[in-house]
């Protein structure tokens, strides 16, 4: 007896397969038989290609996972819409925060090419900038030009000291408007992790580092014997020139040198560690390169001076400490000098024999300042001001007790 349309071997038909014989309207195979589908609500159940619900197979053209399987892409114009990588309107998620040191490095990439551009940009900057000052400085000296011992007759007035502050000073916008150009980045975050100068720290830090630098300079007549002059209007003028811009000169060097160039520098590098060594030796060679001292102590110091500080920034995730040892070493010298009627035409004498021995004091009051910013920043009163963000990879305090 030969089996109805539709029906396997063995198998009861149903009564649309004995009513409907293959190529008649709604035939449907059964069970295992090529074309069948299973009935909507049943487990395995697809629905035919156009119709509601119907998905394309993984590996074919159109295919898309179902709404929470890997993979899965909302519709434009609904909520939670994100376009592929490389369509119009694609958008980077924000990279973790990172340690001060370590934070303009791109997990996107090119970070070696911006950090060589920014140190160009940088330099040429930084020698642009010098030249009002040299221009004044030369006008206000009698010097020849053409001669061999050129720095033997410049002369420093407040005029000259001034400017040479300012041109200074104006490494600070530099540095922020070439990072913004090349990074992206908020301008405020080249001062710290918090993206600004965090200034209740600040007060905190220089309510322990101003008194030390004060009686560190007021010892030096006493260590070191100094020549006296008569103090004389002039001397005023240093007076009031070193209080209004020597801390904008040491500011603009730090947020440089400290700010920019460690950053761009360990932006190399995928380790933090490897980026924090690399990033503090070339940044303090750099420092010690622009002071163009041809003395051999004098590097050393200003060495062992731009490491200390870098320590300080580590530590306290910013430029806060390095700008008030900067700003308070140089503005209590220049106000002592002044105080005692020095002649400062041989301020810029960095010549071979001008240090020494001596310079070790300067060396020893450099790694003093940063025993006690990592003294006042031990507690979590200090730790607070910081304003730390979480995490921040390598974080100064992982692994410890900040104490109480």
């Amino acid at each position: 007896m030969a089996e109805p349309y539709g029906a396997a071997p063995g198998h009861a038909p149903t009564p649309t397969q004995q009513q409907t014989p293959p190529g008649h309207p709604g035939y449907q195979p059964a069970p295992g038989h090529p074309g069948y589908q299973q009935a909507p609500g049943y487990p395995g159940y697809q629905p035919a290609p156009g119709h509601p619900g119907y998905q394309q197979a993984p590996g074919y053209p159109g295919y898309q996972p179902a709404p929470g399987h890997p993979g899965y892409q909302q519709a434009p114009g609904y909520p939670g819409y994100q376009p592929a990588p490389g369509h119009p309107g694609y958008q980077q998620a924000p990279q973790p925060p990172r340690a001060y040191h370590h934070a303009l490095r791109r997990d996107q990439g090119g970070n070696v090419w911006r950090g060589i551009l920014a140190l160009v940009m940088f330099g040429v900057g930084f020698v642009l900038l010098q030249i009002p000052a040299t221009v004044v400085i030369l006008l206000q000296s009698d010097v020849n030009l053409l001669g061999e011992d050129l720095m033997s007759g410049l002369r420093i007035t407040p005029l000259g000291m001034l400017v040479t502050n300012l041109s200074l000073a104006a490494l600070w916008p530099l540095s922020l408007g070439i990072q913004r150009l090349l990074y992206g980045v908020r301008p405020g975050s080249l001062h710290s992790v918090a993206g600004k100068i965090r200034w209740r720290l600040f007060l905190m830090l220089a309510a322990v580092l101003l008194p030390a630098y004060l009686l560190y300079t007021a010892l030096n007549p006493l260590v070191f014997p100094t020549e006296t002059g008569v103090f004389t209007a002039t001397h005023a003028a240093f007076i009031v020139i070193a209080i209004l811009t020597t801390p904008l000169q040491s500011a603009g060097e730090e947020v440089g040198f400290r700010g920019l160039v460690q950053r761009a520098v360990g932006g190399w590098f995928v380790s933090p560690r490897v980026a924090l060594v690399i990033g503090t030796l070339i940044s303090a060679v750099l420092f010690a390169i622009a002071h163009g001292a041809g003395d051999m102590w004098l590097n050393v110091y200003y060495v062992v001076f731009a490491v200390a500080l870098t320590v300080m920034t580590w530590r306290t995730q910013g430029l806060e400490a390095a700008i008030i040892v900067h700003a308070a070493n140089n503005t209590f010298i220049m106000i002592l000098n002044s105080a005692l009627g020095m002649d400062f035409d041989g301020m810029f004498d960095r010549e071979a024999g001008v240090g020494g021995p001596f310079m070790l004091v300067g060396m020893a009051m450099c790694v003093l300042a940063t025993a006690l910013v990592w003294w006042r920043t031990r507690t979590p009163k200090a730790r607070e001001a910081m304003r730390l963000p979480e995490p921040v990879t390598p974080n100064p305090w992982e692994g410890r007790n900040p104490g109480s």
